[in-house]
């Protein structure tokens, strides 16, 4: 009598650390027996999924929260693979639960043999990454978007250059700092200059400070910025 009371001292401590581990982890943790019924849930999978211990604990995984578990991915995961296998990781399932909306989840279940050899028990851990997908996904949007961007930007700097170096007359862009951002072919052809020694220079020190003229000093500081040509 003696020894059973410590053997059931040791198996209720046994019990009670596993529970204790399970409601640890933050992640939805369930643990099945080999029928596939539940024989114990984590804390935060009663709080995830919106279900209550009396409706969960010896149910059938299957029939839980109104059978919104009976999901194709799963009986496959738990039936087939995990048989033959005795583990899997990272297994992606979506479902549109009746409760919470469509969720992305990852699962990951260890099968656990029993001492006697006759019954095996079913850890199923559940992450939901539904938010994490979602973010994923946006910043592959945003991704995509700033290539079309970019792609549309650089067809109109080639669409820019190509009238710059089409026309016959001198053409120079420049900026608000008026620094030379662009030039025609005919320019440098015209005034003899090369590109490394115009493109981002102050136009007045173009060619040795040959452009430092005055009149254009007039025309573009004073009458441009109030007429705007």
């Amino acid at each position: 009598r003696k020894e059973l009371e410590v053997i059931k001292k040791s198996a209720d401590e046994a019990q009670e650390y596993s529970d204790s581990i399970i409601n640890t982890v933050r992640e939805p943790l369930i643990a099945l027996d080999q029928d596939l019924r539940v024989v114990s849930v984590s804390r935060s999978f009663y709080e995830v999924f919106k279900v209550k211990p009396e409706e969960t604990v010896g149910q059938l995984i299957y029939d839980l929260g109104n059978k919104q578990w009976n999901i194709p991915k799963l009986r496959e995961l738990l039936e087939t693979i995990l048989p033959q296998k005795a583990t899997f990781d990272n297994y992606e399932v979506e479902h549109n639960f009746a409760t919470i909306g469509r969720r992305i989840m990852l699962l990951n279940a260890r099968q656990i043999q029993r001492v006697s050899g006759k019954e095996r028990i079913i850890l199923l851990a559940i992450e939901d990454i539904t938010e994490r997908r979602e973010i994923e996904n946006g910043l592959e949007t945003a991704r995509k978007e700033l290539a079309a961007t970019k792609i549309s930007e650089d067809e109109a700097q080639e669409y820019s250059d190509s009238i710059i170096n089409t026309v016959r007359e001198p053409l120079i862009a420049l900026d608000q700092d008026l620094r030379v951002v662009s030039v025609s072919r005919s320019f440098y052809d015209f005034f003899k200059v090369k590109p490394e020694e115009t493109v981002g220079q102050l136009i007045y020190d173009l060619g040795n400070k040959q452009w430092d003229i005055p009149k254009l000093r007039e025309l573009l500081e004073t009458i441009l910025p109030q007429k705007t040509t």
